[in-house]
């Protein structure tokens, strides 16, 4: 919705978390609306004193246990990421009754002058618009990162609307794009990239095609010059190409990890990986410092952006050199009394955590692995094979789905899948950590890394993260 669009209507905005007060701030800054207003559960006395001040100049407030009453009178509704359409029938009903229904995303890039890279997969988009964002800034492109990891995208939107129009029109943004943002996208980015795919996020989008179908919204709206760019080793988004661009390669669809122009290939010097662009070969694994193939398959959606914006080689190695990754994915914490830990707490899916295990399985043993979390419906078969293969000799594990690991293991284990580990129960991170000490041989790794959402016992996978990290400090000093 453009901005013009906004000006003398009643506006509604659903939910007042990070993105919605950045949407409120852009409203109040730009002086736009006849009328402002803000929805959400939480109560009037759960925000800051700041917030709580924003929140009384100038906006109609519907907080609380009432706040989907009384929302016949907006003319447009912006919903904030994380609530979904089709859990709040208030929405169809405002809509039905002639309101307009947009977000914060569909408001930037509608309003926005520069170049977006969107970034989107289950797993990895973090790091690769990290990686992405690097690169950018390396080759002295003017970029902003946007999105679930930078500052909400208005932020910036509102910033640079002080630019003029030529500098607008220089700038990138790489923006890392969620589900929940791409549910109801109706915009185009000059490029997409897509990382990943497997089941995540299914009770918010109600089963695994429609959240993948969101995911696909990025692609959906192409334009003319758009590019993308897109994990060809990942056959449900290879299968989705076809289905939508048929199998004619063009200069708007770019592969990588597809075997052949943006690959991994094996080194004829060492024989480890190295990362190889058209048959150059860019960076080896031992020269960067992410570990995992998960992690150099990132690092060629990195190249592949890189190829398209010229950005010479040399600059590209020494920027994919530099990179150090991200807090709470395969996050090196430190070797403590003998045993070396690492907190991947971001793993929310049973896929991510097998990533985890192929990229550390070959360092070294891994003596104790922590998982479990709260049940999403995941399957853990895969998993427990991982578990096994990769020899891991202790798993410490949460409720809920602690317990569906440890029946996915034993069952492997059962048909002739290897030696049961070890296997215990912890109800909170200081007693999971102490069994880690324990259980570990010396020289040995441990690794969080719970396959589940972190919300019955830890407020996010920051929270249980960083829980990890002091406690294995903590007790590594006594």
């Amino acid at each position: 919705m453009r901005i013009e669009e906004l000006k003398d209507k009643n506006i509604l905005i659903m939910g007042m978390g990070r993105e919605g007060f950045a949407t409120a701030r852009f409203l109040k800054a730009l002086g736009l609306g006849n009328a402002l207003a803000a929805a959400d559960k939480k109560a009037f006395e759960e925000y800051t004193v700041d917030e709580q001040k924003f929140l009384q100049d100038g906006f109609e407030l519907h907080l609380g246990q009432e706040y989907l009453k009384n929302w016949s009178n907006y003319d447009v509704i912006i919903k904030s990421p994380g609530l979904s359409i089709r859990q709040f029938p208030e929405i169809e009903k405002a809509i039905a009754g002639g309101a307009k229904l947009t977000s914060a995303t569909n408001i930037f890039f509608a309003n926005k002058l520069g170049k977006v890279i969107a970034v989107t997969g289950s797993k990895g988009k973090s790091t690769t618009s990290s990686l992405i964002y690097a690169l950018l800034k390396a080759g002295n492109i003017p970029v902003d990162l946007v999105g679930n990891i930078g500052k909400p995208a208005l932020d910036f939107l509102l910033a640079d609307l002080k630019l003029s129009e030529q500098e607008q029109r220089e700038k990138y943004y790489v923006f890392e794009i969620s589900s929940y943002q791409l549910e109801d996208f109706n915009s185009a980015a000059e490029m997409a990239v897509l990382v990943s795919f497997f089941p995540e996020h299914m009770d918010y989008h109600g089963g695994e095609e429609p959240y993948f179908q969101a995911k696909m919204n990025l692609i959906s709206h192409l334009g003319e010059l758009s590019k993308v760019i897109y994990n060809f080793a990942s056959e449900k988004l290879r299968a989705e190409i076809v289905r939508r661009f048929g199998t004619t390669r063009s200069d708007q669809l770019i592969p990588f990890n597809d075997g052949d122009a943006i690959r991994l290939a094996k080194s004829e010097q060492n024989d480890e990986w190295c990362l190889e662009v058209d048959g150059k070969a860019i960076i080896s694994a031992s020269e960067v410092h992410l570990k995992g193939r998960h992690n150099l398959e990132n690092m060629l959606a990195g190249c592949a952006v890189a190829r398209e914006l010229g950005i010479e080689w040399g600059v590209v190695n020494g920027a994919l050199g530099a990179f150090v990754g991200l807090e709470h994915r395969l996050e090196l914490v430190g070797n403590y009394k003998g045993v070396t830990f690492y907190n991947d707490s971001f793993s929310t899916a049973p896929e991510s955590t097998q990533a985890a295990l192929e990229a550390l399985g070959g360092e070294a043993v891994i003596g104790t692995m922590i998982a479990g979390g709260v049940d999403r419906g995941y399957k853990y078969e895969g998993l427990a094979k991982s578990i096994v293969e990769t020899g891991v000799k202790n798993l410490v594990l949460f409720p809920v789905t602690g317990a569906l690991i440890e029946k996915a293991v034993r069952e492997y284990c059962a048909v002739g899948g290897g030696d049961v580990p070890g296997i215990y129960t912890a109800g909170n991170m200081p007693e999971a950590v102490e069994m880690a000490y324990k259980l570990s041989p010396s020289e040995s790794l441990c690794l969080l890394s719970c396959a589940s959402p972190s919300f019955n016992l830890f407020r996010n996978f920051e929270e249980r993260g960083n829980l990890f990290k002091n406690f294995v400090r903590e007790f590594g000093k006594s």
